[in-house]
């Protein structure tokens, strides 16, 4: 909810989301905190595994970026 992310869409295995970047995401460089870009890519992937298409099964994976 504090970092607003809007879900665009989600079915068949997939999802998208959206967030608006504001000032205070962004690191000293000028560009999208990595911890942020970590956090979207963790809910669109629970987002996609939620929707799996019909002919689909899910699993886990290890999500660990390295900053």
């Amino acid at each position: 909810r504090w970092c607003a992310v809007e879900i665009v869409g989600a079915g068949d295995g997939r999802a998208e989301l959206r967030l608006a970047a504001r000032p205070d995401f962004l690191n000293q460089a000028g560009g999208l905190h990595a911890g942020l870009i970590a956090s979207l890519i963790d809910r669109a992937c629970g987002f996609a595994a939620a929707a799996p298409a019909a002919d689909t099964k899910t699993t886990a994976i290890r999500h660990r970026p390295n900053i």
